[in-house]
């Protein structure tokens, strides 16, 4: 007899495992993969209290409402296609109808389950996303656009009007059209959740397509696309290996955008707080984020080994004390590349972006100590600020900044009320930009030496009382230490394409010739976007340092 045979059959029941195939059926016990269940419902239903629930690749349009039971969600690994949970649902194309007094556009009475908001976010034709407009006007005038009425929550109705792309009848044209009808793919507030390789499709939730509402969650190897306010989000725990991917188009009923979210009211010092190696295409407000209620905080937040493409602030954390960020890249971002009122270490990462206004760090808080060391970047700036500004203590080690851009713009900022107690303490590193430092105080608050500047005219500066200019040689004697004494000014002799993440130096460099080692030490290199891309569209798990091409250097 086996050992298993000899544990109570409740001992099984709270351990259970199920099999889902789109292929399965419900009536099938669902406890292999050969005899698997049709929907992720029956296989919930048919476990009592803690078990797993293992998918096959597929589509599934239902929501996995895993409150009430530990369960944990995974799909068949990373080599294959992962299954999909979708929040859309088809709509029949005969059901359409053309709006009295309008030529081309097409009303149906939608179906749904939404509770969260009074909002549609999403309608597809043809997997190509609509675009939304405030009415029946602009719906009218607007190919490819929709728009609604008559909103009821719950299990109520939509009526959706439709102005199809290329004006064609929905009701002939053999068009696939679907819109949202459930608020998530996955719930769950059981704490300890593991929800992984799995694909989450269209975030109808203003809370995200999947959200874990409990304590130490592992959310690992899946893929969400399409988000809302947020992509997803849990109260404490791990993001691994997760990618967020496109958003729904720009409109007026979503006020803010934030990709990966990990929030909750009261948080405790053991909470954790970690991102690793997660990647985020496109988010139109900040990437990776944390915060609480503002009545408690995160002992720390770790974000390590993540990629950041075309967010307007890839990282940012609310109510933490300490915030880590290590060998992450970030690309084409619009404000600073990461915010927080907590300690903040910077080490081995980069950031290139040839958008307007792209700081490195702002400090909020008089005293908050701001620790980089081997970070490079390559940025534009268009304001009177810089690349490092606010209230903290600075200390910048080793570290290659590149700063293009307005006139007025410095690497270093230190002016005005927010940053009247700002401190930087720079040494071992290649600063190249027109203004390397600005500061209303004469050099009082800087201690910079064996620091390489240069400027693409061969004229790095300094602003003094926000207009002065001054050579590095004035520098030298303004303050009351001497600043960058053994510092030089000379073109760092760059031998790779820094505007792709290539902060390599010639050999002959004088940032490292005569037993120097200035500049970053460390660096990452830019992914190919257009490879990871195309198999995030086909449904597949790609990471930008396996298929995307993109790695650490060492110098």
């Amino acid at each position: 007899m086996a050992v298993a045979s000899r544990l109570p059959k409740w001992e099984y029941a709270a351990t259970a495992s199920q099999y889902v195939s789109p292929h399965g059926d419900d009536t099938n016990d669902g406890r292999t993969s050969i005899s698997p269940k049709r929907t992720i419902s029956a296989a919930i239903a048919a476990i009592p209290t803690n078990g797993s629930i293992e998918l096959a690749s597929g589509l599934y349009r239902e929501e996995a409402d895993l409150r009430g039971k530990r369960i944990n969600l995974k799909g068949p690994g990373t080599k294959v296609e992962l299954p999909k949970l979708t929040t859309l649902n088809i709509i029949v194309n005969s059901s359409f109808s053309l709006v009295d007094g309008q030529a081309n556009t097409y009303e149906v009475n939608h179906s749904h389950s939404l509770t969260d908001s009074n909002t549609l976010p999403f309608v597809f034709e043809n997997g190509v996303a609509l675009q939304y407009v405030a009415d029946l006007a602009n719906c009218e005038s607007t190919p490819g656009s929709y728009t609604y009425s008559n909103f009821v929550r719950g299990n109520g109705s939509v009526l959706l009007r439709v102005h199809p792309v290329g004006s064609t009848d929905p009701q002939i044209d053999g068009k696939i059209y679907e819109a949202s009808a459930r608020n998530f793919a996955v719930i769950a507030n059981q704490s300890n959740t593991v929800i992984e390789g799995i694909h989450c499709e269209c975030a109808t939730s203003l809370s995200g397509s999947l959200w874990i509402q409990a304590d130490n969650a592992v959310v690992r190897d899946c893929l969400f696309t399409w988000g809302t306010r947020h992509h997803n989000q849990i109260q404490s725990g791990t993001f691994d290996r997760c990618i967020a991917y496109k958003e729904v188009p720009q409109d007026s009923r979503i006020s803010e955008r934030t990709s990966f979210v990990i929030f909750k009211a009261g948080a405790r010092a053991a909470d954790t707080v970690l991102y690793k190696d997660c990647v985020i295409h496109t988010a139109l407000d900040v990437g990776f984020y944390n915060h609480t209620d503002g009545s408690s905080t995160f002992n720390k937040s770790t974000i390590e080994g993540c990629y950041a493409f075309n967010c307007i602030q890839p990282f940012a954390s609310g109510n933490t004390l300490n915030l880590s960020i290590s060998q992450c890249y970030a690309e084409d971002y619009r404000d600073f590349l990461l915010t927080g009122i907590g300690n903040i270490s910077l080490k081995e990462s980069t950031a290139i972006s040839a958008m307007p206004n792209s700081f490195v760090v702002r400090s909020l808080v008089d005293g908050q100590l701001v620790s980089v060391e081997d970070f490079s970047t390559d940025v534009m700036t268009s304001t009177n600020a810089g690349g490092f500004w606010g209230a903290g203590q600075f200390n910048i080690r080793n570290c290659t900044l590149n700063q293009t851009g307005n006139i007025g713009d410095s690497i270093f900022y230190r002016s005005g009320a927010a940053a009247s107690n700002a401190v930087f303490d720079i040494e071992n590193c290649v600063l190249s930009g027109t203004y390397i430092y600005l500061t209303y105080s004469n050099g009082d608050f800087f201690a910079a030496d064996n620091n390489l500047v240069w400027d693409v005219d061969g004229n790095p500066s300094v602003r003094i009382d926000g207009a002065a200019r001054t050579g590095l040689t004035n520098w030298n004697t303004l303050g009351k230490t001497k600043l960058d004494q053994n510092s030089i000014q000379a073109d760092p002799l760059y031998d790779g394409d820094i505007s792709a993440g290539d902060f390599s130096l010639q050999p002959s460099s004088p940032a490292i010739a005569n037993d120097r080692d200035w500049g970053a030490r460390k660096w990452i290199t830019q992914p190919d976007w257009s490879a990871l891309t195309a198999r995030w569209d086909a449904g597949f798990l790609a990471l930008p340092r396996t298929e995307g091409g993109s790695r650490l250097v060492k110098r």
